[in-house]
C-alpha cells in the first residue's frame, strides 16, 4: 500500500515538473517567435524617379514613431541603397544605424552620409524612448559604430529599392534579430 502511494507520489511530482517544463519552452517559443515578428522603423521615405536622379524625400523615427529629423536629398542612380550598420545589442537583439544613402552610380564613399542626422549629443535619436541603462548602452555602442572601429559582432547591410516615376513611399525595416528591408509604407503619412 505504502509504496503503491509512493509511485503515485512520484508520478504526480513527474507530471508537475514535466508540465512546468513544457510551459517554459512553449513560453520561450513563443518569446522568440514574438521577437521575429518584433520590429523597427528608424526611416520612413518616398522615392521618386526624375530623369537620371533619384529624389529621397525622408523621416527619421523614434521608436514610438515620432519624427526626429526630416530632410531631402538626391542622388544621381536608378536604385536606391542604404548603407546601415547593424549591431549586436545583446544575445537577443540587434540594432541597425543607417549611415548613408548611395545608389548604383554613386559610391558610397560619395554617398549622402545620414548617420548624423539623427544624432543628438552621441545619441542616436532614432530609438529615443528606451530607458536610462539603456541609452548609455545604445550611446556607447552608436560611438563605436561611428568611429568605425573594428567589431565582430557588427556587419553592414545595404538594402535597396529601385525608384520608378511617381512618389512611393517605403520604409526601413529592421527586424530585432537583425534583417534588414525595405517594404513599401502602406501607413506614409498618418
Amino acid at each position: 500500500m505504502k509504496k503503491g502511494i509512493l509511485i503515485i507520489f512520484i508520478l504526480f511530482i513527474l507530471i508537475l515538473v514535466s508540465c512546468f517544463l513544457l510551459d517554459k519552452i512553449r513560453n520561450r517559443q513563443e518569446n522568440t517567435i514574438l521577437a521575429l515578428k518584433s520590429k523597427i522603423v528608424p526611416l520612413t521615405f518616398v522615392l521618386e524617379q526624375d530623369g537620371s536622379n533619384i529624389i529621397i524625400e525622408y523621416s527619421f523615427k523614434d521608436l514610438v514613431g515620432n519624427t526626429v529629423y526630416t530632410g531631402k536629398d538626391s542622388l544621381r542612380g536608378k536604385e536606391l541603397f542604404i548603407d546601415c550598420i547593424v549591431k549586436e545589442f545583446d544575445s537577443e537583439t540587434k540594432l541597425a544605424f543607417p549611415v548613408v544613402f548611395y545608389s548604383d552610380v554613386v559610391a558610397a564613399i560619395d554617398g549622402i552620409q545620414i548617420a548624423e542626422l539623427y544624432n543628438n549629443s552621441g545619441f542616436p535619436e532614432i530609438y529615443r524612448g528606451v530607458d536610462a541603462n539603456t541609452v548609455q548602452k545604445i550611446t556607447k555602442m552608436y560611438s563605436s559604430v561611428l568611429d568605425l572601429t573594428d567589431d565582430k559582432k557588427a556587419f553592414r547591410s545595404s538594402p535597396h529599392v529601385v525608384a520608378t516615376k511617381g512618389k512611393v513611399p517605403y520604409q526601413l525595416l529592421l527586424r530585432v534579430r537583425g534583417g534588414l528591408e525595405i517594404t513599401q509604407d502602406d501607413n506614409y503619412g498618418q
